[in-house]
Parts: structure tokens; C-alpha cells; sequence
């Protein structure tokens, strides 16, 4: 759990950022994510959600112990910031969620069904190139079928990259392209689905990747220009 500081809050709002698959080691991937966030002022929530390769969950060929374990850590998270006067207490009603690749789709997953697991209503999502490894279909399997149960009043970006996961071959109805058109909840203005490209016309020059908004190397101008400038004013 990230708290604001200097000054600190009584309260705050709350973001949940839910990192890849492999990535539980340390936070360091979405560390500028995080930094922003909390220098603007939110609670972020980092779910370790798995604690070794394929542990807790086998990939897409069963999600259901990774939601869980991302479920009760943000349940622990809260409750540890609760069961604390002195910190910064968490403005629970609502949370912005935001995925990378394979946490991108536990956070569809958690912004679906979000009433069954007592989690707090989403605001926002934003996922970033979300992808389930493509062991079990091409078609992102791991996410729910029904998407229903995202709120309609939600506002949702889904992002890939060029040169992410539907440049591979076989994958271009991977990630955001497998899904999108099943967010039924949400009206028309309320999402968007948003394609980046390399652009070299600065430096250093900016890639497509997978992971556009991850910043193990450096916060870049896809960081400040898109991820943050995008998650901020949603």
C-alpha cells in the first residue's frame, strides 16, 4: 500500500494497479505509475496477486485463484489502512483500476464482478495491452464471457500497442481486439480503444511494445503524454 505524504490526507481516493504475469517480484515495472498516482493524491493498492511462476493460477487455463488472491488483497489492504487511525484512510466507494497484460485481465475480471466480491465500485479502468499468454485460445480466454457487470456510469480505455501482443503471428484478435465489443454495459462515450505505434520522430525514440505504460526502464513521453495524461483525466 502507497500513501500520500507531506502533506498527508485525512482521506483519499483509492487506485488499484494490478502488475503481469512474472512480475511479482518487487514493484518496479509500474513504480512511475504508482509514484504519480500517489503524488496525485490517491491510496494505491498493489495486489501480489502471484507469488511464484504459475502459482497461484496456471495462466488462462484457470484464472479464478489469481482473482482471489488480487480480491484479498485489496480486502487486506483496506483493512489494514482501516485498522490504522494513523493513516491515510481509504474513500472506498469507488477505486479506478488499472491492469498490465495479464493484470489487465484480472481487472476486467474484478471491475465485472465486482458486487460478488465486495470490491469497491469501479470508476475507471485502464488496461494496458491485456493478455492472458494465448496457452489456452487466441481469443483471451481468461476473461469473463459476460461483461455485463461492469457499471455503465465506469469509464474504460483499453490499450495496445503495434508492436505488442497483435503483432505476433496468429494474434491479431488478441488483447483489447478479443473483448472490447463485449463491454455492453458501457455506453459508447464511456470507452475507447486506442492503438500506439513507434514513434521516433524524438529521443530517445518510443516504442510499441508490450507494456507501453510499464516504466522499468524510465517514465518516457508515452508515460507522460498518454498513460498518465489519460489515466489522470479519466
Amino acid at each position: 500500500v502507497f500513501e500520500p505524504a507531506d502533506p498527508a490526507p485525512v482521506s483519499a481516493p483509492v487506485v488499484v494497479i494490478l502488475h503481469g504475469y512474472y512480475e511479482f517480484s518487487g514493484y518496479q515495472t509500474m513504480e512511475g505509475l504508482i509514484r504519480h498516482s500517489v503524488l496525485g493524491g490517491s491510496i494505491v493498492i498493489y495486489p501480489r496477486w502471484q507469488t511464484d511462476t504459475a502459482v497461484p493460477c496456471p495462466g488462462p487455463f484457470d484464472p479464478e485463484p489469481c482473482v482471489q488472491s488480487a480480491t484479498t488483497a485489496i480486502h487486506d489492504a483496506l483493512a489494514f489502512l482501516r485498522n490504522d487511525p494513523s493513516r491515510v484512510q481509504p474513500e472506498a466507494d469507488h477505486a479506478d483500476y488499472f491492469g498490465l497484460s495479464f493484470g489487465g485481465i484480472l481487472a476486467t475480471n474484478l471491475a465485472n464482478r465486482w458486487q460478488a466480491l465486495n470490491l469497491p465500485e469501479p470508476r475507471t479502468v485502464f488496461l494496458d495491452d491485456p493478455h492472458d499468454g494465448g496457452y489456452d485460445g487466441k481469443d483471451e480466454p481468461a476473461v469473463d464471457g459476460d461483461l455485463s457487470g461492469i457499471p455503465e456510469a465506469a469509464l474504460l480505455v483499453c490499450h495496445v500497442g503495434s508492436q505488442g501482443v497483435i503483432s505476433e503471428e496468429g494474434q491479431a484478435d488478441s488483447s483489447c481486439n478479443a473483448f472490447f465489443d463485449r463491454l455492453s454495459s458501457l455506453p459508447e462515450s464511456h470507452k475507447r480503444l486506442v492503438l500506439t505505434f513507434p514513434d521516433d520522430h524524438g529521443r530517445p525514440g518510443l516504442t510499441s511494445h508490450h507494456g507501453v505504460c510499464g516504466t522499468l526502464g524510465g517514465s518516457d513521453a508515452y508515460d507522460w503524454g498518454f498513460c498518465w495524461r489519460v489515466w489522470d483525466a479519466m
